[in-house]
């Protein structure tokens, strides 16, 4: 399930700003729904659905974090990416299919859009890189560490170098 441009990358010079732009975006959006959509998700008694995506989230990062901390020389790397990315979007598709659905049935256009600025503000307060043993409670503590977690993430990209691809869906600014 690795995207077109990662499987036909030919070099790691090629390769490497690909991985660094699925990390990224698996970090920042599984913190972003943590912080935002999965607390509406109680509100609306869909509590359970919460914490089991919270625990695949919890899956999801010590994947993501265990494929960003090892090297692209590995000969493992590419399944340890594939792996992360696979298990991303089959929580995804889940999301998508079945608890979208569910919480859309019980709020109004006005409920739905404030949820989804609400999502895309948090997308950008949250980390960008995966950080499994951070709390993962959608609360203060969670928002808290993951606004210095971001300052150390982003000032990590930039000493590294570190490049990224666009995505071809990109969120909206607000």
């Amino acid at each position: 399930m690795m995207p077109p441009r990662f499987k036909s990358a030919t070099s790691k010079e090629e390769k490497l700003p690909i991985v660094n732009t699925l990390i990224r975006e698996m970090a920042v959006h599984s913190d972003a729904e943590e912080v935002s959509l999965y607390n509406e998700f109680a509100v609306l008694g869909l509590a359970e659905t919460a914490e089991h995506n919270k625990e695949e989230h919890s899956e999801v990062k010590k994947l993501v974090y265990e494929a960003d901390n090892a090297s692209i020389d590995d000969p493992n790397f590419d399944d340890k990416m594939t792996i992360a990315v696979t298990t991303f979007l089959e929580h995804s598709e889940e999301e998508e299919n079945e608890q979208l659905p569910q919480m859309a049935a019980q709020i109004t256009r006005e409920q739905s859009d404030a949820i989804a600025r609400e999502f895309l503000k948090a997308r950008m307060l949250v980390p960008t890189r995966a950080h499994p043993d951070v709390p993962q409670t959608g609360g203060i503590v969670q928002q808290a560490i993951g606004v210095h977690a971001k300052i150390h993430d982003k000032l990590s990209e930039t000493l590294a170098g570190r490049k990224f691809v666009d995505v071809k869906y990109a969120h909206p600014e607000l």
